[in-house]
């Protein structure tokens, strides 16, 4: 009587595990960046309410205190560029951030935000 075969080689198994490694790699290696990130733009969109109508040395000292209560450190607050566009100041966060993946493979993000603070 004939059967046919179901189901993987042990090599098959082998192969799909470890694309699902190299993909599970790089979330592992990308995650801390993301939420960098986002306690990043938590710091700028408080100074909405924390700073309004401060000048561009309250808007730096606040960051500072975000930044070190969120543990930031891919960014300082003396990177931040603050500029006065009429009634606001703009206040813009640009870096990039470069972490190794394999060998000689790495990642490297670039993160744009910027944020419009009331000057009165």
């Amino acid at each position: 009587m004939y059967q046919r075969q179901r189901g993987m080689t042990f090599l098959g198994v082998v192969f799909i595990l470890c694309i699902l490694g190299i993909f599970a790699l790089a979330a592992v290696k990308l995650t801390p960046a993301y939420l960098e990130y986002m306690n990043i733009v938590k710091a700028l969109d408080g100074l909405k309410s924390k700073v309004v109508g401060a000048g561009p040395g309250a808007i730096t000292g606040s960051l500072e205190k975000s930044f070190d209560i969120s543990y930031i450190k891919s960014l300082s607050a003396r990177d931040i560029e603050i500029k006065r566009d009429g009634d606001v100041f703009v206040v813009r966060a640009e870096y990039d951030y470069v972490t190794p993946f394999l060998g000689n493979i790495s990642f490297s993000l670039h993160f744009d935000k910027s944020v419009e603070v009331p000057v009165q």
